[in-house]
């Protein structure tokens, strides 16, 4: 919209200016600025036409109020001649300020021109103006605004800036006071809006000349907001008086169900309004379009459009259900039709005012709308077609209440005035073709504003039509991409889509992707208690699951066909019985159905891991799995399998508080025991220990056995050849039944097999980190295989002594012509030890002789005992000096040789008699299962001192409370707690103490914690022995104070020197508190191989 200023002129004075005037106009006619109320609007542009001065036809007869576009009237006067002006122009003047000096809020403004010949002639003393002045003088009473411009500097910017500037001030201030004698008339007429014959009619006039005036200038917030105030006064009124004023709800008249709502021209709505013939319906469309129209004028970004949109889809919502109210006076089919025309009409010209703006970038807001709207309009299609029978029952149907009979909607079809939508209805090839475009359509808008579960139902809609149609590839295909794409979908949509897809593999006969689709639609089904139709698929199902395996596999994670809980965990104390983790599981199908396998996966500290299982479960609740580690575990994750089809459960619920279990170690087939021994000399080995490692006292056969060591600090173990390494399997006597080297992989020792009672030893190399090392962790990783072809792991941690126990020493002392060895053994260990036989060995060509024995003598820390042995020459008989020294330096004799002795710890001895004892305890009442759990029990929990027991010979056992060994079965069965309690005091009560009568007599301790030291030396070579001795010279008594003549006799028992002498000293040291010596007491003499006597 534009404003208008008039011109009259005094003769041709407008064409000289008109080209001047419409070049500059664009320049100041820009960025202004309209201050009204104490508030300053900006302008971007204002529009101005200029149109020639005409009384009549400016000046219509109108109703009060309607807007006028108005604002300046100017009179043009070029004339310098006096007489000129005094006898035309001032009469035309005259005749012109009668005219337009009546006008309210239009302002007035002479523009004086000042002739070229006057500026060059200029021959009053005054020159310029006379003629001006003398207009100003004579029109002075009128509140007219006069400007003068130099025709000669028409191409100046200070001229025509003057000139806009006034112009600008005038229309400026005629619409502030049109728009504040509007505001004064409507607050007057509002508050007589609950007087009697109030017309609400009248009231829109003046809100929308309000609005035409803001509009005038190119405010278009200004006049949005005067018709979003007649709307929201249009409805107060409603509801406070109801619509008297109003002829009709109207929507009678030809083509309201699908003309343009937006086209305000298609009726003389004004004018109805004006006449107060207009009804509800047309009057709401027109306020619509004009709200409408202003969004579209001030649109130079697309946010304007996204608002549009926004603004007509909730005009057509609220719209819908007033039609709704006055459906009865309606053709049938009006409001399907007008809510389909209208959603496609708002999309149409937002499309086509988004095409006006160059470079515009789409809001997402925009395309939502869009899409909502072109889905609205496919649902009105989508109602249709279910009335008429080209689709099945729709849900949309439901939500919108649309249930007409279909002979009667058939024949309201004709009066469907929208060609397009009416064709649709005709047949099922026109009725696709307008569904599945418009649907396509709103696809496209969704999927780019991330509408999922929108996307969601038009694409479901797509796919059920295909169904529809009996095209069942083409729908399973399209039924498929559907549930692929969107997980996140309502049940019961989603539930009515696998029916279909079921139903369309069914009639295609596809069944592995049927079998596998059933699957998928109880998971959706279960635990909803509105999807009460699954009982045919069930049925289906179970007729072909014992026959049919599908070819393809299928995980479900947290289905809820079953119910699954851990109810607890078991830990078994019988040597033959598994752990158990008892699963409840529910099975709401109310179908026996048999799991293939339930698997339980359980994590634990440090990365330990144990994994359960158990085959062909009847869907009973609970079940037994067996778990072979010990340590703090929590169910990681539950998997049901039956047939291909896996169901997953991540972290079930537990009926306990505690959601970890406590697993302890599964009572082991066999027993460990680990030793570090020296390692022989090699100045070119990596390692300096064996780790000697047995594996003994197994209760039942075990086979495919793999061992690995692992030191955790201070030592290594390097790396094993695949050689092998050398195992031997001994009998509880000691007796080898089987030695070879077997395989080494993965640092794993591979062992074939372990009978009961065998005991396996092999030896692995290990390098241990510095002299100062006390003792080292090992871990020690065990797999094995039972009879019953199960797998188990377990994990055993040994603190291993790195230097032995005992420590031996050694000394040479010759005696005439043997020598006397002896040897000094030291205890080193915190608790007493009990050593066994000493064996010495090599020394060929010798006889030895003991004189002192090892066996079960006691030895305790920091403890020395000497054992004594004489080494002697093997013949025996009078043996001059010349024969010693040839048996003595005989090649036949070895001069080196090493001792061992065994023996082990009084703590193992303790625990031997006390296992033995338990032994044949359990024995007699034929509870063999519990002996490894209540003999691993005793040993952990009585502590017996073993210094008291080496000492005194016995100990008594020490008072234990039951409850302890309650404790220690917690999640064990009630009975079984009971039993277990009751024999371990029963065995308390009977042993009483420990003794080492009755250790001795089960051998003290087994062959596995039995120790060996062993000490190597070299015999020690004399190559002279001399004996010495001083003898009296006279027999006869003496007395004290005599002298005693004594001979020094030196004899050499051993000589393997080639000289028959050698220069030697000799002292004699004497107790001087008895004796005095008279003589030499030291002398340098030659030692003779024979006797010297001096």
């Amino acid at each position: 919209m534009v404003v208008h200023v008039s011109y009259s002129d005094s003769g041709t004075c407008w064409f000289s200016m008109e080209a001047a005037v419409a070049a500059h106009a664009p320049e100041y006619l820009a960025n202004l600025a309209f201050a009204h109320a104490a508030r300053m609007r900006p302008i971007d542009r204002l529009l101005v036409e200029f149109v020639p001065f005409n009384a009549e036809t400016l000046f219509p007869r109108a109703v009060k109020g309607a807007p006028s576009p108005l604002a300046v009237h100017m009179f043009l006067v070029d004339c310098d001649d006096m007489e000129l002006y005094k006898s035309t122009v001032k009469k035309k003047m005259t005749d012109w300020f009668s005219v337009v000096g009546t006008k309210r809020a239009q302002e007035t403004m002479v523009v004086y021109l000042t002739p070229p010949e006057t500026l060059r002639k200029n021959t009053r003393p005054f020159g310029f103006g006379s003629v001006f002045d003398k207009m100003k003088s004579d029109f002075s009473s009128h509140k007219s605004h006069f400007i003068q411009l130099k025709t000669t500097q028409v191409g100046d910017h200070a001229v025509w800036s003057e000139f806009f500037a006034k112009l600008r001030e005038l229309i400026m201030s005629s619409f502030d006071q049109k728009l504040i004698q509007y505001e004064e008339d409507i607050r007057r007429l509002d508050s007589q809006r609950l007087l009697p014959g109030w017309n609400y009619c009248q009231f829109f006039i003046l809100k929308d000349g309000a609005a035409c005036t803001s509009e005038y200038l190119n405010i278009t917030e200004d006049a949005l907001l005067q018709y979003d105030e007649l709307e929201a006064a249009f409805f107060q009124n409603l509801q406070e008086q109801g619509a008297p004023w109003f002829q009709s709800f109207g929507g009678t008249d030809t083509n309201d169900d699908s003309a343009d709502i937006l086209d305000i021209s298609r009726k003389p709505y004004y004018d109805m309004i004006l006449q107060n013939t207009v009804t509800i319906f047309d009057f709401r469309v027109y306020l619509f379009a004009r709200q409408i129209s202003l969004l579209f004028a001030g649109a130079t970004q697309s946010n304007a459009i996204a608002e549009a949109a926004d603004r007509g889809k909730k005009f057509i919502d609220s719209f819908a259900r007033t039609l709704r109210e006055y459906e009865a006076g309606l053709n049938p089919l009006f409001r399907e039709s007008w809510i389909y025309s209208a959603c496609l009409c708002i999309v149409r010209h937002c499309d086509e005012q988004l095409a006006k703006i160059p470079n515009p970038s789409i809001p997402s807001q925009y395309e939502t709308i869009k899409a909502e709207l072109i889905y609205q309009s496919r649902i009105q299609l989508d109602m249709l077609g279910t009335a008429l029978g080209f689709l099945p029952f729709s849900v949309h149907s439901i939500q919108q209440g649309f249930a007409k009979p279909l002979e009667a909607t058939r024949e309201a079809v004709a009066s469907v005035s929208n060609v397009e939508l009416r064709r649709s209805l005709t047949n099922d090839e026109e009725f696709d073709k307008l569904y599945m475009s418009l649907s396509e359509k709103s696809v496209k808008c969704f999927e780019h504003t991330n509408r999922r579960r929108s996307e969601f139902l038009v694409k479901s809609d797509m796919a059920i039509l295909k169904f529809h149609r009996k095209q069942f590839e083409q729908a399973a295909v399209a039924l498929e991409n559907v549930l692929a794409s969107h997980t996140e979908a309502w049940r019961e949509i989603k539930h009515e889509l696998l029916e279909k897809t079921v139903m369309c593999y069914k009639e295609t006969k596809n069944d592995p992707s049927m079998f596998d689709c059933c699957w998928r639609l109880l998971d959706n089904a279960s635990g909803s208690e509105t999807i009460t139709n699954i009982s045919e698929i069930i049925d289906l199902m179970h007729s072909k699951l014992g026959t049919f395996k599908s070819s393809t596999s299928r995980a479900f994670n947290e289905s809820a066909i079953f119910k699954t809980c851990i109810s607890r965990f078991i830990n078994r104390v019988a040597n033959t019985d598994s752990h158990i983790l008892e699963v409840k599981i529910e099975n709401p199908l109310q179908k026996s159905i048999v799991v293939d396998t339930i698997t339980a996966f359980l994590e634990g500290a440090g990365n330990h891991s144990a994994v359960c299982q158990s085959t062909s479960v009847k869907l009973d609740p609970g079940c037994n799995i067996k778990i072979s580690t010990g340590g703090t575990y929590y169910v990681l994750r539950l998997s049901l399998q039956i047939a291909n089809v896996e169901f997953i459960y991540n972290k079930p619920k537990s009926l306990q508080k505690n959601v970890t279990f406590s697993v302890e170690e599964q009572i082991p087939v066999f027993q460990l025991t680990a030793t570090l021994l020296p390692a022989e000399e090699n100045s070119a080995r990596k390692f300096n220990r064996v780790l000697q490692v047995v594996l003994h006292d197994a209760f039942k056969p075990v086979h495919s056995i793999m061992v690995r060591a692992t030191p955790f600090a201070f030592a290594s173990i390097p790396l094993l050849s695949q050689s092998g390494v050398a195992v031997t399997i001994r009998k509880p006597t000691g007796q080898i039944v089987w030695e070879k080297e077997v395989e080494v992989l993965d640092m794993q020792v591979r062992i074939p097999s372990m009978d009961v009672s065998d005991a396996v030893t092999f030896s692995l190399p290990m390098l241990v980190f510095g002299d100062d090392i006390v003792d080292v962790d090992i871990a020690f990783d065990v797999q094995y295989s039972s009879l019953d072809n199960r797998s188990h792991v377990i994990r055993k941690i040994r603190k291993v002594r790195v230097h032995p126990m005992v420590t031996i020493d050694h000394s040479f002392i010759p005696h005439d012509s043997k020598t006397i060895l002896r040897l000094f053994v030291k205890g080193q260990s915190v608790v007493p030890l009990r050593l066994g036989e000493a064996q010495l060995e090599g020394f060929s060509g010798l006889k030895i002789t003991s004189t002192s024995s090892t066996k079960d003598m006691l030895l305790f820390k920091d403890q020395t005992v000497s054992l004594v042995y004489l080494l002697e020459p093997a013949e025996k008989g009078a043996i001059d000096m010349n024969f010693c020294r040839s048996c003595i330096l005989a090649e036949s004799v070895t001069k080196s040789g090493e001792i061992r002795l065994k023996y082990h710890r009084s703590v193992d001895e303790i625990a031997h008699s006390l296992s033995q004892t338990l032994t044949k305890f359990l024995a007699v009442r034929s509870r063999e299962q519990y002996l490894s759990f209540l003999s691993s029990k005793i040993q952990e929990l009585l502590f017996i001192d073993p210094n008291k027991y080496c000492l005194e010979g016995r100990a008594p056992l020490p008072l234990l409370d039951p409850f302890v060994i309650r404790q220690a079965m917690a999640s064990e069965e009630a009975d079984v707690i009971e039993e277990v309690t009751s024999l371990f005091a029963d065995f308390m009560a009977e042993v009483g103490s420990v003794n080492m009568t009755s250790a001795k007599e089960v051998g003290y301790v087994g062959y596995e914690n039995i120790h060996e030291v062993c000490h190597a030396f070299d015999k020690t070579e004399f190559d002279v022995v001399l004996s010495a001795e001083i003898l009296p010279s006279i027999q006869e008594s003496i007395h004290t104070g005599d002298l005693l003549p004594c001979k020094l006799v030196i004899n050499s028992s051993v000589w393997n020197l080639l000289d028959e002498g050698i220069d030697v000293n000799y002292e004699i040291v004497i107790n001087e508190r008895n004796w005095l010596l008279a003589g030499q007491n030291k002398r340098k003499f030659r030692l003779q191989v024979l006797f010297n006597t001096f």
